[in-house]
């Protein structure tokens, strides 16, 4: 055993002694945010000017944003669409068995166009567990604690590439193509350490976006750095301006700006007042980016003084109705809440259960489209949603994240009929630092899932109103997030990930349900 193998053993144990001694001795753990210390410990190799101002990021986003990356109508940087290289695909041959020509006499092509995001996992750097130090002991155990610093500094911007590069491609198709996307889904884990200022930048960045855009609820996003119980934090430092997300009522009320009128959160940046994207005709309307759509009508998303009180994190929109003229089905989508107070596995509570067997019951002619944060191994009672997904040949797919890496895995039903999907997308913030362009089609018979990995398109350069050319912050600081995600993973784990093309870039079989 070499002397390297033996130091990180003994690193281990002590770390792990640590940790229960901080258990046995106390209740609560301690996080601490550092105002004096340096933005981060950004490699030498890079100047003092490309870090960013933390502070000045947290006291107010919008102002942030707007001058290192522009403004809407004068934005400096440029985006490309997406340009899908068609033979990049490869076609899954593991359901062909169970997949028979359909009777449906639709005319073949692209049903719906969608986004998949997931795990960006935002962070705000300057808070850690106890003391750095500590911090870095506690990630040999459960790597949630530490990221890489140029990737911690600069992951707002990777994000913020990547809704751009959404964006351009959303202006690319004209509003009746079916190539057009028509929302965007995040499936969980939109901030990282579990504190506010993290979800106020998430938030505005994805309003960003020129669709409608939904979530679901990560284990980071109601733990403390994913793993924590919420009762169990304590701020060492209480005059720091900065507080834990706490709860899950918090996570899904701070969605929209009618959270500031009640007394919950005493941080509040300004940017809290943009207006979500998701406010826009039925069936996109939501106040609180899909959480509200299982409790409220579409009169009541419509008003001002609507809060989440008692919004249980899971819902269902019918993303397209059928259409009797072409014989198109309906396709629905279904959010699950998939998290435990905190820890990293998963759990859906028995009346969630009972909700989704309902609601899958309801579309037994249509797609149906489930969504999830944790991929259904993490999940304590996984194989209860698998034998209910595979029991309905509505299921087509299940798509989540939680993993931080592309895979596809294919679960058939009883005596070989068709099963389900489950299409599990990489991380926004790790390496490859990658989104999925979903297209469901229909051709020759048969239904098409198809997933497409793409990365951000920002421009080196872009010109300006007056026509003259200038180097893209934007493009540089998304540049340093992913050499900082490349330096945060081992050069065997890169490389199995560079390998992986199938489940980046897949077509995915299932029977295409006639309506009639």
């Amino acid at each position: 055993m070499s002397r390297n193998v033996k130091c990180r053993i003994l690193t281990a144990c002590v770390a792990v002694l640590m940790m229960l001694g901080l258990i046995g001795c106390s209740p609560v753990f301690w996080i601490k945010k550092y105002r004096d210390m340096p933005d981060v410990d950004v490699l030498e190799t890079h100047e003092l000017n490309q870090r960013v101002t933390i502070k000045e990021k947290n006291f107010d986003v919008e102002k942030y944003y707007q001058e290192h990356y522009g403004k809407r109508k004068n934005p400096k940087h440029f985006a490309k669409p997406i340009e899908i290289d068609e033979t990049k695909f490869v076609t899954w041959n593991d359901a062909d068995n169970a997949v028979a020509p359909s009777a449906n006499t639709s005319h073949p092509g692209v049903k719906l166009t969608f986004f998949h995001l997931s795990d960006v996992q935002l962070r705000d750097e300057q808070v850690r567990l106890y003391d750095k130090e500590t911090s870095k002991l506690a990630d040999y155990i459960i790597p949630s604690f530490e990221h890489g610093p140029l990737q911690e500094v600069f992951d707002g911007a990777a994000y913020y590439a990547i809704i751009q590069t959404i964006n351009a491609s959303v202006k690319h198709y004209p509003t009746d193509n079916p190539l057009k996307p028509k929302f965007m889904i995040h499936t969980g884990d939109a901030i990282d350490a579990g504190v506010v200022n993290e979800l106020y930048e998430f938030l505005y960045i994805s309003n960003e976006i020129g669709i409608p855009w939904y979530n679901a609820i990560g284990n980071h996003d109601v733990g403390t750095f994913g793993n924590i119980e919420p009762k169990m934090i304590y701020v060492n430092d209480p005059f720091v301006e900065f507080m834990t997300m706490h709860s899950k009522f918090n996570f899904i009320n701070l969605h929209h700006s009618t959270y500031e009128h009640y007394p919950f959160v005493n941080v509040s940046p300004k940017n809290t007042d943009i207006e979500p994207t998701t406010t826009q005709n039925p069936p996109f309307l939501s106040k609180y980016n899909g959480f509200d759509k299982l409790k409220y009508t579409t009169d009541q998303i419509g008003r001002d003084d609507v809060i989440c009180d008692d919004c249980p994190g899971y819902y269902s929109i019918e993303v397209k109705k059928t259409d009797e003229s072409t014989k198109d089905p309906a396709i629905q989508m279904i959010v699950l809440d998939t998290g435990f107070n905190f820890g990293a596995y998963g759990n859906v509570s028995p009346q969630q259960l009972a909700w989704l067997e309902t609601e899958i019951n309801k579309s037994k002619s249509e797609i149906v489209l489930i969504f999830g944060h944790h991929n259904l191994k993490s999940i304590s009672n996984g194989n209860v949603l698998k034998e209910l997904f595979a029991a309905n040949p509505a299921v087509v797919a299940y798509f989540c994240g939680h993993t931080h890496e592309h895979q596809i895995i294919y679960y058939s039903g009883k005596e070989n009929t068709f099963g389900f999907w489950e299409v599990i997308t990489g991380a926004t913030f790790a390496y490859p630092m990658q989104g999925s362009l979903v297209r469901v089609k229909y051709e020759a018979g048969v239904g098409i899932l198809e997933i497409y990995a793409f990365e951000h398109t920002i421009q080196e350069k872009y010109i300006d109103q007056n026509g003259l050319q200038h180097a893209s912050e934007l493009y540089k600081h998304a540049q340093l997030a992913y050499a900082g995600a490349v330096a945060d993973i081992s050069a065997r784990k890169k490389a199995k990930i560079d390998q992986n093309l199938k489940d980046r870039y897949a077509r995915l079989k299932f029977p295409y349900p006639n309506p009639n």
